[in-house]
């Protein structure tokens, strides 16, 4: 009786155990959305996307971006800052010569020719700029992140190639450059211009041969000076460092429309994974109108490999390229075809070109 007892669970052990084993075994015929899911979600670690972030610029700086503007008055009604703006305006007047360069075509020469013009010109300018001074908040302090997290290097561990020591061989860091001094021909007199002369009148030749590009004479005039002064002293003051606020996390929660597709002994699965967000701030929601548990979809493809299993494609162009091409084999018969016709219409090209001159 008890030998029938101890073979029965024997039995059983071995029932679940194959059981576990074929089920945690991987097979290019399944996937299931957990398995999805995990490599996601891995991805997502991995390229450092699990989270995001706000970037902002916190100091006294110029901004000319109405979106930015509205950004940073948006972070102020949360409450994570405050900002105050000044602005700086003027006319002017801009009356003169100007060197401008000016291209026509050379029928002697059969070439476009560029060449330096004066030209009058007279524009009215109005100057525009707004400087903006931001501060954090206790409550947007919190929210600053320390450090970014960083996409992780994958290695090819199978291809770790050997590190070279100089102790151990020398003969791999001899620096094989030489440095032979120069001996002069003896037959040659020296001529009174190749010696050496004193440096300060080079300096001075090089400053006449290049001239400078605004050898303009144009004059500004405005009538609003101080505003130009005032905006010439702020700029002395400029102060800024960009600090990134705490967004949301990242993550995803289910795969669905899985389909597995087999073509050319290849298995591919392509499926749409949901991915909420969650812990959102409200330097997140301000600025992207989004909530706690704000789902997106996402389409995901995924590839087959005897020894590694399911992988998911990181080349998004070619994913993007399959919505184009049935299989593999009409994409490569697509490039040969088009490389044909170039070839064709280049030779087509260079047979016009030989006819021309008979």
């Amino acid at each position: 009786m008890k030998k029938f007892k101890n073979t029965t669970r024997l039995l059983l052990w071995c029932a679940v155990s194959c059981f576990l084993l074929v089920g945690c075994t991987q097979s290019a015929d399944k996937i299931s959305s957990n398995q999805i899911v995990k490599l996601y979600n891995q991805q997502l670690k991995e390229q450092a996307q699990a989270q995001e972030s706000i970037p902002i610029k916190v100091g006294y700086y110029e901004t000319s971006s109405e979106q930015e503007r509205c950004t940073l008055k948006k972070l102020e009604a949360a409450g994570l800052l405050t900002v105050s703006f000044e602005r700086f305006a003027w006319w002017e007047k801009i009356e003169g010569v100007k060197k401008v360069k000016q291209s026509y075509y050379d029928y002697w020469s059969w070439s476009t020719v560029t060449r330096t013009v004066n030209k009058k010109i007279l524009e009215y300018n109005f100057e525009d700029h707004i400087m903006a001074n931001v501060a954090l908040t206790p409550a947007g302090k919190k929210l600053v992140l320390k450090s970014l997290p960083e996409p992780v290097s994958k290695e090819d561990k199978d291809m770790i190639q050997p590190k070279l020591d100089s102790a151990k061989n020398p003969e791999c860091f001899v620096k094989c450059e030489e440095n032979w001094p120069y001996i002069e021909n003896p037959f040659i007199e020296k001529k009174k211009e190749d010696t050496p002369q004193k440096t300060e009148p080079k300096k001075e030749t090089k400053q006449k041969e290049t001239p400078n590009e605004e050898d303009d004479e144009v004059t500004i005039e405005r009538r609003d000076n101080k505003q130009y002064l005032a905006y010439q002293n702020a700029l002395e003051k400029v102060n800024e460092t960009e600090v990134h606020l705490k967004g949301c996390t990242v993550k995803a929660i289910k795969a669905r429309n899985i389909q597995i597709v087999k073509e050319n002994g290849i298995s591919t699965a392509v499926a749409e994974v949901i991915v909420e967000k969650n812990n959102v701030t409200k330097a997140y929601s301000a600025i992207k109108q989004e909530l706690n548990k704000t789902r997106t979809l996402e389409p995901v493809t995924l590839t087959y490999f005897m020894d590694k299993g399911w992988v998911i494609e990181e080349d998004f162009q070619i994913g993007f390229m399959k919505e184009y091409f049935e299989t593999w084999k009409e994409l490569c018969d697509a490039l040969e075809d088009a490389a044909d016709e170039l070839g064709k219409s280049g030779e087509g090209e260079e047979t016009e070109e030989e006819a021309q001159p008979e």
